[in-house]
């Protein structure tokens, strides 16, 4: 039986939700059609919005071989295919004014692994556009330290929160 691409999008989107909000101040919005971004992220503080926000690009692959080589370090060297399509959305999203990731998706194992589009920088206000080659394998606590980075970055610029 084929899957339908809907379908694995779809669930990719769900997966990615799951592993972000595990974060407890963390709001994911899907309805984002006015922005182009797959979803947007809200940071919250006691339930409450902050105003401090990110985008993610969710693509999925229905297994482990067509997201890429596995490093011995547990990055993923994306596809050639994968890596143009995710620095393609990247570069049209290269003015952004806040930060954006990845979530890359081996759907047979539920595996993600992410990068950033438009990165925070803790030594400055701007953001930085990596050039797309890896994902880092999404771990246990990935979703604290991407929403650390975005709180410092955003807390640099503004001030604390």
């Amino acid at each position: 039986m084929e899957v339908d691409n809907a379908f694995v999008g779809q669930r990719a989107l769900s997966l990615a939700t799951v592993f972000l909000t595990r974060h407890p101040e963390v709001r994911v919005v899907h309805d984002t059609t006015d922005s182009g971004l797959d979803l947007q992220v809200q940071i919250t503080h006691k339930g409450m919005p902050t105003g401090r926000m990110f985008g993610v690009e969710v693509k999925a692959r229905m297994n482990l071989q067509r997201v890429g080589k596995i490093l011995p370090d547990g990055r993923a060297r994306l596809s050639t295919q994968l890596r143009n399509l995710v620095q393609k959305t990247g570069d049209q999203f290269a003015l952004l004014p806040f930060p954006y990731l990845f979530m890359v998706f081996a759907m047979d194992r539920d595996q993600a692994f992410f990068g950033w589009l438009r990165q925070p920088n803790s030594r400055s206000s701007k953001l930085v556009s990596p050039k797309v080659e890896y994902g880092c394998p999404w771990l246990d606590k990935t979703h604290m330290d991407i929403v650390d980075a975005v709180k410092g970055w955003y807390a640099d610029r503004n001030g604390p929160r």
